[in-house]
């Protein structure tokens, strides 16, 4: 395996930290930023990126890009907004969450959105939100995998598109990002160097990957995964079993999110720093 990190946006302290990265074809979209430095930045031909308006709010975090080509983001003091133009004019929407929204997805024909006093908001069409559920602590982040959303954080809900249940994962700390792995089973990751598999999301064991560094997110890859996190953490496992620093890459940086790409990944860090990391493997193969 060959691997070759590169900038593709250095470090700007006007910008905010990389709270979300999203790769649809050859572009790329980027949220996040806290005090007041709110950070929306696009690239169309995944090498030079433009920073773009942002909602009124003093922070972001997450955004989702939707089938129909719109866009939502969320972020700090309930914030809500959608664009049509990729964030040249966004539309701010009224939400029953005053606090910090953290992710947003959309699965089982809706919107779904999470954030602090733990949270779930639910919209059919981005514009009208209602509370589908509260339950205390943090929800950092909601995902889809195996046909189920995983909201996580200071807990771990599971809602199967009927039901939300609690998950009896026995964390440490704040879980970060859930992914589902090649073959089919579920990986979740988080501060402390946390590092949990299930085979169907209800049930789960933790596994030693060797590091106490906070794991932030999770990248699945034809012919692996990729877990990246605090101290230019970058941990490879073609299994989800086994689990090793990536050979040949050397960074420092606290890389908060990651999404796959042609080549290889990218990855968003500390003060909208944009990092590509590409991945030559002997075999590649196709797990879609």
């Amino acid at each position: 395996m060959v691997s070759e990190l590169q900038v593709l946006q250095a470090a700007d302290g006007e910008l905010g930290f990389i709270a979300n990265v999203t790769v649809v074809g050859e572009a790329i979209y980027a949220s996040g930023g806290t005090y007041h430095r709110s950070t929306w930045l696009t690239s169309k031909d995944g090498r030079s990126f433009q920073r773009r308006n942002t909602p009124p709010t003093s922070g972001l975090r997450g955004h989702c890009v939707r089938d129909s080509g719109d866009i939502v983001v969320v972020g700090e003091y309930g914030t809500v907004a959608t664009t049509g133009d990729e964030g040249d004019t966004w539309t701010c929407h009224d939400t029953p969450a005053p606090a910090c929204l953290y992710r947003v997805c959309e699965a089982f024909g809706a919107i779904w959105a999470c954030g602090d006093g733990g949270v779930v908001l639910r919209s059919e069409d981005g514009e009208q939100w209602e509370q589908a559920y509260r339950g205390g602590g943090r929800l950092l982040g909601v995902f889809f995998c195996q046909r189920q959303l995983f909201f996580i954080g200071d807990q771990t809900l599971r809602y199967d598109g009927q039901t939300f249940s609690k998950v009896a994962l026995s964390q440490s700390a704040p879980i970060c990002a859930v992914s589902e792995t090649p073959n089919g089973g579920l990986l979740a990751v988080g501060d402390r160097g946390q590092l949990h598999r299930s085979d169907d999301g209800t049930s789960w064991s933790a596994l030693r990957v060797g590091t106490s560094a906070d794991l932030e997110d999770i990248a699945t890859l034809p012919g692996g995964l990729l877990v990246v996190g605090a101290s230019g953490t970058l941990l490879f496992s073609d299994d989800g079993d086994s689990w090793a620093p990536l050979e040949g890459v050397e960074a420092r940086e606290h890389f908060w999110s990651v999404a796959p790409c042609d080549d290889g990944v990218v990855l968003g860090g500390n003060r909208g720093l944009m990092m590509k990391l590409t991945i030559e493997m002997e075999e590649w193969e196709d797990f879609d």
